[in-house]
């Protein structure tokens, strides 16, 4: 059993102290904690982008505030995140095929999410192109619309730049 760490036997007594190492394991913790923050502060630097973007606008008025707003999640749930959810699938399809040793499966996964990711591409920008009668018929108010047209512009100048 000394050759096998994983299947020692663990007893909570031979834990020192009173508090948080009885029941976590600082360094496992620690270790994870590093290894994720690049991730968080990657997060957070993507949403601070937005988050600056309409605190500024909500500084010009309430209509910019809501122009803003409207563009931001408009382009978020009909563009980013449905492109997000499209790559996310491929990057678990790829991992399976490169774990396997399967590296012309790999290929073919590649491709045809390259395909499926250009076809919902091109129906997204047909989306956005008739988005203001779209926006219309769910009851948006014109000058909002009007105002996330020119802010949207500028938001997504700043959003491709940040990349």
């Amino acid at each position: 059993m000394s050759n096998a760490p994983l299947l020692e036997p663990k007893t909570w007594e031979a834990k020192k102290g009173w508090g948080l190492e009885k029941i976590v394991d600082v360094e496992e913790a620690k270790g994870q904690l590093l290894f994720a923050l690049p991730m968080i502060l990657t997060n957070m630097s993507y949403y601070a982008i937005t988050l600056v973007s309409v605190m500024f606008a909500g500084h010009l008025g309430d209509t910019e505030l809501a122009g803003a707003t409207l563009g931001n999640s408009w382009g978020t749930v009909t563009g980013l995140a449905l492109m997000t959810g499209l790559s996310g699938s491929l990057e678990t399809l790829c991992g399976q095929g490169y774990g396997a040793k399967l590296y012309r499966m790999l290929g073919i996964y590649l491709q045809s999410s390259v395909i499926i990711s250009v076809f919902f591409s091109i129906l997204i920008s047909i989306l956005w192109i008739f988005s203001e009668e779209i926006l219309i018929l769910l009851h948006q108010k014109p000058e909002c619309y009007k105002m996330r047209q020119n802010l949207d512009l500028w938001t997504k100048w700043t959003k491709s730049f940040s990349y």
